[in-house]
């Protein structure tokens, strides 16, 4: 959560209105010291890991090693799913239309199972300070926030109560800080059919109606505020 909200700073600017829609897991102790931050950082935003020196420290050898050889050799061409072709000018992933997915695809998704909850909410936890101090900043540069929930796979271990609690903080939380919440954590679960390859990555047609969504109630927000 750190540095995705590092990366909002960079670009919002005074006027500007932010929705988040962070993953559940940037919410929970200990998400900021992630393998893909640590590759992520190290090669295109050197300048995060000067002020964050303390993530040299999660590095692996195996990182270390596969650095200093791109830097001596052109990296093999990844043969993965996510490929530069695929991309659009936005930043969009274009490869993820239901029509074109594969069987295998479709089982891949069945592997997926429930986030992982084995708790509250941690209201004194640095994940949670990150996203307050980035709320202040927000009001300080006069940039309106909106929280809403991040789209997910709906499993029906959800409606157990430790994980009713934890979206109830969530909502709580939000609400004790002055951030309005657009929608409930059940509007933007959705069948399995919507997803591409992840638990959080929905394909064009799940896209589409996620996109809808939030258009009516960001629509609806707005009519509201007005009148208020």
């Amino acid at each position: 959560a750190d540095y995705i909200l590092h990366q909002a700073q960079s670009l919002a600017k005074s006027g500007d209105t932010i929705l988040l829609a962070l993953e559940y897991q940037l919410y929970l102790p200990n998400s900021q010291n992630s393998k893909v931050l640590i590759d992520y950082v190290l090669a295109r935003d050197p300048n995060y890991v000067l002020t964050h020196p303390w993530l040299i420290l999660f590095l692996s050898f195996e990182r270390l090693k596969l650095g200093i050889l791109a830097k001596l050799q052109t990296p093999p061409r990844t043969e993965g799913e996510y490929q530069s072709q695929t991309i659009n000018a936005s930043g969009d992933e274009t490869n993820n239309r239901e029509a074109d997915m594969t069987e295998q695809q479709r089982q891949n998704l069945k592997k997926w199972t429930p986030i992982k909850v084995e708790h509250k909410l941690v209201p004194n936890s640095s994940e949670i300070q990150t996203i307050k101090n980035f709320i202040d900043w927000c009001r300080q540069h006069h940039i309106k926030v909106f929280a809403t929930w991040p789209n997910t796979i709906w499993f029906d271990r959800y409606q157990a109560p430790i994980y009713q609690e934890f979206f109830q903080d969530l909502d709580k939380f939000y609400q004790s800080i002055g951030v309005p919440v657009l929608g409930t954590y059940r509007d933007f679960m959705y069948d399995i059919s919507l997803f591409y390859d992840t638990r959080y990555h929905l394909n064009d047609r799940g896209r589409f109606y996620r996109t809808k969504q939030l258009l009516d109630l960001l629509r609806s927000e707005t009519i509201q505020s007005f009148y208020l």
